[in-house]
């Protein structure tokens, strides 16, 4: 009978004990609600007409800067806001201080435009004029 070193017992000892491999799992279905899900988009459709979709971006603008104001608003926000990617902004604008200047000319415009209206009238006093522009902005 032949005596087993030490070292060849521990060896047979270790490779009983070797765990045995990890049996492949088996995929559990997916809940319904997950696999009908339909996948989130970001506000808007993607099929807006060029036209809406510069208004959505303004209508967007004029919101974050008025919660944020000019310096902390970022284009970021407005396009989630608005539902488009960053970059098509600057397919509208070139940047932020001209997307706020064309809010400003949208917010101005048809003031000015009935001021000057209003002004032109041969029958209209200046004061009423004066009164229905000044009118305007305390009301805004």
């Amino acid at each position: 009978m032949s005596k087993d070193s030490h070292k060849d017992v521990q060896e047979r000892e270790r490779r009983r004990e070797k765990p045995e491999a990890p049996q492949p799992r088996t995929a559990e279905p997916l809940p319904e609600a997950v696999v009908k899900s339909p996948t989130k988009k970001r506000g808007r459709p993607h099929t807006m007409a060029p036209a809406e979709r510069k208004q959505a971006i303004l209508e967007a603008a004029l919101t974050v800067f008025a919660e944020r104001g000019f310096g902390a608003a970022r284009l970021d926000d407005i396009a989630a806001r608005a539902g488009v990617a960053k970059g098509t902004l600057y397919l509208y604008f070139k940047d932020k201080e001209t997307l706020f200047e064309e809010l400003l000319r949208g917010a101005v415009s048809p003031v000015l435009a009935g001021v000057t209206a209003l002004a032109e009238a041969p029958d209209v006093p200046f004061a009423q004029v004066l009164d229905t522009f000044y009118g305007f902005f305390e009301r805004e």
